[in-house]
């Protein structure tokens, strides 16, 4: 579905819910995954970048399809001369991409974006190297820095596909989507023949909400090469989202005998599985995505969002661990996380997840409604209870101020609100009972001195009458008495 339909299943309650980028390896091909569109998910399939194909295989070729209503042909732009870059830069520049390309591999970004920076600067003609340190800044959620290689990739060449479709992935992204709109039809006014172009501008048009004119522009492509799988699955994703459920599936059945291989189609297969409640499909179909390209982000979180549903919380943590790692700012992926976590019985862990798709995504309401959840049902330890339960209520608050929607809310806060007033209760009755026993022990500890106090007082009376008893007077008495 362009190339798949967006999937973020939420369970707010029990434990709910896109991109990848990866680095081209050498100067001739490549592998790249690409960009969220709003809620779509959208992934490309596997393009190899080719030299230009001789004179006579271009005048072979057909006549580009008509172009999208609203847009005029214009003169391709006339090439900038190449600097001249001599064999010892040539050789420094190549090994500078190697690198990064080894550092990218070995998880180090940070440091094969510079290698990546350099290998462009030296050696112009390593048009990967801009594109290739984009994807890794947009991997660790720098869009700004990305945006800017991904422009200079196109700078050095104005048709770059992977480069374009990136960019477009970012702008939308961001907002910017009029703008997404207005530098792509630059594009494809000047390559209308670049197919893969044209697809990319059919997806704008899917996200600015016009179906109709996406479903045309792709059916201009498959015109023109009806075994073009990117063209299917985008005219699949508009039958999807119109609900023709019965054509999607169809489109993507020529899709998967065109390329077997394509985990994009098995993805989307997923989603007209999950429209046609038919779920054990929808996993296998998912799972099917996963192995066959392994680092693709989108399908894990689906996967995993389904194996939430299903209370098999281990394997979503499996598969939802694995697609933070892989897009560690995408909102939706940290959400299905927390209630993989949740699921688990590991709170701390799941109150932090929900709070990094909430950081990420601060207009989404429904991290809100998962704190809220989690905070009432008396799972998280770490708060006394009645501050939990009040906090449960202030998120519950924060959700429906968010415009969030849910026929539970009305029950959670009622129930938040009883369990707040019993809290209340027992700590007040709490409070009492101390008191009462501090009472009691004041009055015990009273009693004692009273008790000792009397002991001593007869002990003296005693010691006195014994002291009398003592006194030697008859014996002198005796004494004097014998002498006279």
């Amino acid at each position: 579905m362009n190339h798949a339909a967006g999937f973020e299943k939420i369970n707010h309650e029990e434990h709910e819910d896109h991109e990848d980028l990866s680095f081209h390896k050498n100067k001739t091909f490549a592998l790249f995954v690409f960009f969220v569109v709003h809620l779509l998910i959208i992934s490309c399939a596997a393009s190899e970048i080719r030299p230009e194909p001789p004179a006579a295989e271009a005048e072979a070729r057909p006549e580009p399809p008509p172009l999208p209503q609203g847009i005029k042909a214009e003169p391709k732009p006339v090439e900038k001369p190449k600097p001249a870059v001599s064999a010892e830069e040539k050789a420094q520049a190549q090994k500078a991409f190697d690198d990064a390309v080894a550092l990218a591999e070995r998880g180090e970004p940070d440091l094969a974006v510079p290698l990546f920076d350099e290998a462009a600067r030296v050696d112009p003609s390593l048009l990967w190297a801009s594109a290739n340190a984009g994807v890794l800044l947009a991997r660790q959620g720098k869009n700004d820095e990305a945006v800017e290689r991904f422009v200079r990739a196109l700078e050095a060449k104005p048709d770059f596909v992977e480069a374009s479709e990136n960019l477009v992935r970012l702008r939308l992204k961001r907002g910017e989507r009029t703008r997404a709109e207005r530098e792509l039809a630059g594009r494809v006014a000047r390559f209308p023949e670049n197919l893969a172009l044209r697809l990319q501008y059919a997806r704008v048009l899917v996200s600015l909400g016009r179906i109709d004119a996406a479903l045309a522009e792709a059916k201009k492509v498959l015109k023109a090469d009806e075994r073009n799988v990117q063209g299917l699955l985008a005219v699949a994703d508009a039958w999807y989202r119109e609900r023709k459920l019965e054509l999607a599936r169809d489109v993507l059945a020529s899709a998967a005998q065109i390329d077997p291989r394509n985990a994009e189609v098995a993805n989307a297969q997923g989603f007209v599985w999950l429209a046609t409640e038919q779920k054990p499909q929808a996993i296998e179909a998912f799972k099917r995505a996963i192995a066959l390209r392994p680092d693709f982000a989108e399908a894990r979180n689906n996967l995993g969002a389904l194996l939430n549903e299903a209370n098999d919380f281990e394997g979503a943590l499996a598969e939802l661990g694995a697609a933070s790692r892989l897009l560690p700012d995408q909102s939706a992926i940290w959400l299905n996380l927390g209630n993989a976590l949740r699921g688990a019985r590991r709170y701390q862990e799941a109150e932090a997840a929900y709070r990094r798709a909430l950081e990420l995504h601060p207009r989404d309401p429904n991290p809100l409604f998962n704190l809220g959840i989690l905070y009432l049902d008396g799972e998280l330890q770490t708060k006394p209870p009645l501050k939990r339960l009040e906090e449960s209520l202030s998120w519950f608050a924060a959700y429906r101020k968010a415009g969030g929607q849910d026929g539970r809310l009305a029950r959670y806060e009622a129930e938040a609100k009883k369990n707040i007033e019993r809290e209340k209760d027992r700590l007040l009755r709490a409070a009492r009972d101390k008191l009462k026993q501090a009472e009691a022990a004041r009055q015990a500890e009273e009693d004692k001195q009273k008790r000792e106090a009397g002991k001593l007082g007869r002990i003296d009376e005693d010691e006195g009458a014994s002291g009398r008893a003592a006194q030697p007077g008859g014996k002198l008495g005796g004494k004097e008495e014998e002498e006279k």
